[in-house]
């Protein structure tokens, strides 16, 4: 693995865990350039415990002669939620970093929840959670509600809680359901730099 890129994709919840190693496994199949590891930080604020987590990795003589990429994805909250938090500054950080012989970092910004993405299969979604529910119905459910509190709302009727977390065994057989080449191709924009970084993807020319 000497002198291999590894793509370290940083996460913050179990839902986004999940969904990530799903795409993990389709860019692998594609014959990404290099390997990828998903860490679930799982706690608030996340950007600022990376830097621990990549002393470890280069520090694992498994890892330490790899070229780091390194993503930032911020998929924490929801989208009304995330308005009220205060953002890392990454400028400060990616500089920090950089003793880490990183190769890249790039960051993904939450457009929307990680529960509007599995809302883009809530086909597969409902189906997995054994519910019969009609296109009326679910338009009343979601109706004033944001995609987090649909999704919470859907596992409810499964007399299920829905926490993305705590307890990644209790959501993962429903998630593991979802289509991910669905969620992927609906969230193109949103994957494209990743894609790119991995490549899979033709880098986006800066010229104007």
């Amino acid at each position: 693995m000497n002198n291999k890129d590894l793509c370290i994709i940083f996460v913050e919840g179990d839902a986004e865990e999940i969904l990530f190693n799903k795409l993990k496994q389709i860019y692998l199949s594609e014959g990404c350039r290099c390997d990828i590891k998903v860490i679930n930080m799982n706690t608030g604020g996340y950007a600022n415990q990376v830097a621990g987590k990549l002393r470890g990795l280069r520090q694992n003589d498994k890892y330490k002669d790899c070229n780091f990429k390194v993503v930032c994805c911020e998929y924490d909250t929801d989208v009304y939620e995330k308005l009220q938090r205060k953002k890392p500054n990454w400028t400060s950080l990616y500089k920090s970093w950089k003793k880490f012989h990183i190769e890249q970092c790039i960051r993904i910004e939450a457009k929307s929840s990680i529960e509007s993405w599995m809302l883009d299969d809530k086909d597969n979604l409902i189906k997995a959670l054994g519910l019969n529910i009609s296109g009326e119905e679910l338009k009343n459910l979601s109706r004033g509600k944001t995609s987090q509190e649909v999704v919470k709302a859907l596992f409810k009727k499964r007399n299920k809680i829905y926490d993305k977390y705590k307890g990644k065994h209790n959501i993962l057989p429903y998630l593991d359901k979802l289509n991910i080449s669905k969620i992927r191709d609906r969230r193109e924009s949103e994957l494209f730099e990743l894609e790119a970084l991995i490549g899979l993807k033709e880098p986006q020319s800066t010229n104007t």
